[in-house]
This record gives structure tokens, sequence and C-alpha cells, in this order.
């Protein structure tokens, strides 16, 4: 298409040459022949005059001798003038009359050859001799005829023959080219005809440009983009033209930039139409090439972006709106196409811990976090928002990485957009501090409201329990004053003021555990152990569980006694209802303390079954419970992790092998005080 294009808008076919070749053809006969006689003529014309003026000589010798004899011998004339003649019989041929010439009557004196020959030169000379006129009439011998005749005439006659059939030949190749040329050209104004229609069906401006940037062709797109017809435009500079002046110095050099170096073959700048509106045209540009490699011209393709730049101004204004409110927003708002996140808002990111480069273009189920809904999965969430409802529910979302970091959200899914697009909009409301706060005052009220229980129940025990230790210790002192000796009957006494004693100390346990002010406070965690194990201990004897407390380290920690106490009665109810749930009996926990440079590890084991492993990872989410729903809520663990890592500023991990689970918390703790 280029090189069509070139040779049609750049090959310049000298066509006024030969388009009067038939006259040309005439002419150049006429001229040869003319040439032919002309040669012939002029050079006979130079011979012969050459020829003559040898012959004048010859004749004015002659005569000079002849008079000179006729002067010496003026008086033997009377008797005849034949013995004087000494004119040169091979070149000159002599006739002398007495008189002028009259014929036969007054000859004097006639050369032998004379009658016959036609000479080719002639001359008459008078001699005046005693009186008497003698005209002498010479003409040239056959033998100076013959030697004075040049073949020079005819030479450049065939000279001029050659230069005429010369002429003839190319006279016809040029009649031969004319017709050749005729057919090209029509051929060439066909491709040309054909070639712009092309380019008029062209939806975008095509512009021909030569070197200088002149304008060679436009199509009828171009014209109506600019508001010039083909004949106004073709002819003009393009950048004088139509480029509005605060910019042809710009474009003067990126148009030279492209023409020296082949840069800058795409391009967009305003030009100027006719009623002088500016329009932004987006260029595409080709070199074009003539056969020997020569840039001759600019091929460019330019389509009017105008109204495409101020919609997508506007939608950028619009989007820029949007996004603005859209980042405004305090939930997490992530567009879904097909579970793949499209966009989403700084708050999800946040959400996710992740950034725009990794998140963006991801499935919604190959986040950072697993995602476990309350009350379903998640898939089934969205399958019900893809087919048009509006879903809700609450969900956790555990790191794949570090199971320990779990967020708790409100998701909304809702469908975006029409329904083929197959897009949902997904509103998440990270509840985890709140979740946190609402537990741990749940916790606080509880605990106070036990508290309070536990008060009125130690007030209405401690008085009874009093009298039942004042009237067995009566008993007793009277026994041993009476000296009865029935020792079992002292025993049982002395029994019963112990678990007196021991019921009102556990009351107080119990009080104090419940207490709403906690406090930091320094306390061993041995003693703190034995306080949970008495707390539950019954519970477990009734159950034949054993605990065994090994490699008891027994250092100071300084931390909320009272929430430590609390997560340990976690994890020795939650072994017991292992046991009791998987019907284990003789069970045993071991509870060992050790030493880890400025920290305690606190492990607690038991045998009770283990715990699978593909939920191992979920054992600290709120609402996953691996037991039964009439012996778990999900939360005992959550808060015991909350209490742990950020309460007490320790760590809480759990493990499981074949029949066994240990969790371990390891709280920092202080030198013995």
């Amino acid at each position: 298409m280029k090189n069509k294009l070139r040779k049609l808008f750049f090959e310049n076919f000298q066509e006024n040459e030969f388009i009067y070749g038939r006259y040309v053809s005439i002419i150049g006969l006429i001229l040869s022949l003319g040439l032919i006689y002309g040669v012939w003529f002029f050079s006979e014309r130079f011979f012969y005059n050459q020829a003559k003026v040898r012959f004048e000589r010859h004749v004015d010798k002659d005569l000079q001798t002849l008079r000179e004899r006729l002067q010496q011998y003026e008086n033997t004339l009377r008797g005849g003038i034949g013995d004087l003649i000494n004119a040169n019989k091979e070149i000159l041929e002599l006739e002398i009359y007495d008189g002028k010439r009259m014929g036969t009557t007054n000859l004097l004196y006639k050369s032998p050859d004379v009658s016959g020959y036609h000479s080719d030169h002639h001359t008459e000379r008078t001699l005046r001799i005693g009186g008497r006129e003698w005209h002498m009439y010479y003409s040239s011998s056959s033998a100076f005829d013959a030697h004075h005749s040049s073949h020079y005439p005819k030479l450049f006659a065939l000279i001029g023959l050659i230069v005429y059939l010369m002429m003839m030949y190319i006279i016809i190749e040029l009649l031969r080219k004319r017709a050749l040329l005729k057919k090209q050209t029509q051929a060439l104004q066909h491709e040309k005809e054909l070639a712009q229609t092309y380019l008029d069906i062209a939806a975008v401006m095509v512009l021909i440009l030569d070197t200088k940037y002149t304008i060679k062709s436009i199509n009828r797109k171009g014209c109506e983009v600019i508001g010039y017809s083909a004949d106004e435009a073709i002819g003009k500079n393009f950048i004088e033209l139509f480029v509005p002046l605060r910019i042809r110095e710009e474009l003067h050099k990126v148009a030279n930039a492209f023409v020296d170096h082949n840069k800058n073959d795409y391009y967009e700048n305003p030009i100027l139409t006719k009623n002088g509106d500016e329009r932004l045209i987006a260029w595409r540009n080709r070199q074009l090439f003539d056969e020997q490699g020569e840039l001759i011209g600019i091929l460019s393709s330019g389509e009017d972006i105008t109204d495409i730049r101020h919609a997508q101004k506007e939608l950028q204004e619009r989007e820029t709106f949007y996004r603005t409110i859209f980042e405004s927003i305090d939930k997490s708002i992530v567009i879904l196409s097909d579970t793949i996140i499209v966009d989403c808002n700084k708050v999800a990111l946040d959400l996710f811990d992740s950034t725009n480069e990794h998140f963006i273009g991801q499935s919604l189920f190959d986040t950072a976090y697993e995602i476990d809904c309350q009350d379903g999965s998640l898939h089934h969430h969205l399958t019900c928002a893809y087919s048009g409802e509006r879903v809700s529910t609450r969900c956790t979302l555990r790191h794949h990485a570090n199971p320990n970091n779990v967020k708790i959200a409100d998701f909304y899914f809702s469908q975006f957009g029409s329904a083929e697009h197959n897009k949902l909009i997904m509103i998440a409301r990270d509840i985890t501090d709140k979740i946190e706060k609402e537990k741990m005052l749940t916790l606080h009220g509880r605990q106070a409201q036990m508290g309070e229980m536990i008060s009125m129940i130690a007030h209405q025990w401690r008085q009874p329990l009093a009298i039942i230790n004042a009237i067995t210790t009566q008993m007793r002192f009277k026994a041993i004053m009476n000296d009865i000796e029935d020792h079992t009957f002292i025993d049982n006494l002395v029994k019963i003021e112990q678990q007196s004693s021991h019921l009102s100390q556990t009351i107080s346990d119990y009080r104090d555990f419940f207490r709403p002010d906690k406090p930091k406070e320094h306390f061993r965690i041995v003693s703190l152990i034995n306080h949970a194990h008495n707390l539950i201990d019954h519970t477990l004897k009734n159950h034949s569980i054993h605990v065994e407390q090994e490699e008891l380290y027994n250092p100071m920690l300084y931390t909320y006694r009272n929430e430590v106490l609390q997560v340990l009665i976690v994890l020795l109810k939650n072994a017991l209802d292992a046991f009791v749930e998987n019907k284990v009996l003789g069970g045993k926990i071991t509870i060992t303390v050790r030493a880890e440079e400025r920290y305690c590890i606190i492990s607690v084991t038991d045998d009770a079954g283990g715990i699978p492993s593909g939920v191992m990872h979920k054992l600290f989410s709120p609402y996953f419970t691996t037991k039964s729903e009439s012996y778990g809520t999900g939360l005992g663990l959550y808060m015991s992790r909350i209490i742990i890592e950020e309460h007490c500023d320790g760590l809480i991990e759990a493990f499981s092998e074949e029949n066994t689970t240990t969790f371990k918390i390891k709280l920092p703790c202080e030198e013995d005080l």
C-alpha cells in the first residue's frame, strides 16, 4: 500500500515532454531531410568554390604568360597565334575571338578538345594588344574537373542519412514510450482513484505529506475534520495552516525527529479547523521511501479523540469524586468479579494486611487470611449473593502464616451492576476490638455478678459455718474434759472442723476470683496453679482424673493474677471436658513450669485423645469449638489468647500429637523479690 501511495503521489512522469509526439515525429522528419539536403548543398558549394578559385588562378597565370609573349612577338600576330598559346591543356581549354564571341568568322584559336565536353568552370578575359581587342574564353578541362571533384558531399550526405535514420528510430521509440506512458498513466490514475476511494472509506484522517510537510493527499474524513475541501488543503503546509501557533515550534521539533530518526510514530496534538475550533488528534505516522531508499514523505493516520478525551476527563473527575467517597468510608469495600478482587479501598487493604499490587487480581479465597463464616461457608454466601440475594454474616479471618492472628468482621454481600457482569460488592466491618471489648465487659460483668453472688453466699454461709465449727469445738472440748475414749467420735469432730474451715476458705477463694477490679500484683506461679487446681479438684476427682505437677519452677510474676487464674481454669476445664466427651477413664493432666531466659513456660498436657491437625489453626478463633454444643461456645480459648497475649504480654500455643494435647503459656517473670 505504501509503495502504491509513493508511486501515485511522488513519482513525476514528464508526460508533457511526449504529449505532442505526433507533431514531433513530422517535424523530425522534415528537419532530417532538410539537414541531409543542407549538408549536401553547402558541402557541394564549398568544394565547388574551392575548385573555382584554383581554376581562376590558373587562368590568370596563363593570361599573364600569353600577354607577355604577345608583346614580344607582336609582329608575328598577323601570321597566327597558335604557337604563342602556352595554356596547360591538362587544366585549361581556351577559345580566342577577335572581338566578341560571334562564331567561326572571328575565331582566332580554339583548344582541340573543347567540343563535346561541358566544363564545370568557365571564365572570360579581354586582352588588348596593338589596338586590337581579343575575347578569351577559358573552360576547365575534364582532367581538372575530375581532379578537383570531392566525395565529401556524398560522405556528409551519408552521415546525414544515418542521422536521419537515428532520428527516425528516436521518434519511433518516443512514440512507443508515449503509448506505454499513456497506458501506465491511465493505470496509475485508476490506482490513484482506487486508493483515494480506500482512503475516503477509512474512518480516520489520512494525510500524505512530503518532507517539507506539504499536504500531497487527504481523505474525506480528514476534510470533514479540518473543514477544508481537498483542493483547498492539498499543496498547503500542514504545520503552518493547521497547527495552533503556541505549539508550532514544538511540533516542528517532533516532526523533524520523526523524519530524521523515525521517532514519535505516535503523537497527540490539537489542530485548527477552518472555523477556528481546536480538535485533538492522535496521530500514527509511517515513513515513505522511494525505490532507492530515499525518504520522500510521511503517511499519517489521525483519529479525532477530542470527544474521547473530554469523556475521559469527565470520567476521571467522577472517578476521583467517587474514589474520595470510596476511601472516606470507614468500612472495608471490595469489588469482586467471579470471586476475583478487581478494586478495593484502603480499609480493605488494612483488614487483609496486603498492598494494592498484591491484593488486586487475587481470588478472595487466595488472600493471606482464611475466612470462616459463622452460619455457613464463604462459597455458599457468595453463591447466594451472585443469585441476587443480599447476604450478611459474621466471619473469622485467620492468617495462614500466623494462625494466632485472628480478626472478626461482619460481611455484607450484594450484587453490583447487572447480573451478566457477575460482580459483587463486599462490605466488611472489622469488629475485632468491639467483640473483645464486649466479651471483656461481659466477662467483667459476669465476674462482678458472680462476685456479688459469692459474697452474698459467703455472708449467709459464714455464720452457720462458724456455729457448726463452734459446736464441734465445744463437743470435742467436752469429750476431752470427760475423758471420753471414743477416738472415732473425736476424729469425726476434727474432720467437721477441717471441712468447715475448707468450705469457708473455698468461698473466699471464689470471691477473690470474681473481683471486678484486677490490679497487677506480684505472685508465685506455683501458688496460682495450686489455687486453680483446688477450685476444680473436686470435679476432677469425680471423673477419676489425676493431676500431676512436674519440674515446678516457681518464679515471681507481676501481672493480672485473676486473669491468668481464669486461663488456667479454662485449660483444666477443657481437658476435663475432653476426657468426659471422649469417655476416657483414669485420665491424667500434667502441669510443668520451666524457665526460658526471662520467661516462664507453663505447660498443661492431657491424654484425652488429641485434637485433629486440620483444626489446630482454628483453636483460638472465636465461635470455634471441638466440643458438642452442650459443652462449648467457642470463646474460652479465644478469650484466653486475648488475656495472655494482649493483657499480659505473653504467648499461648497449642500442640497435639497422637492422643496428647499440650497448651503452653509463656509469661514474662521477674527476679525473686
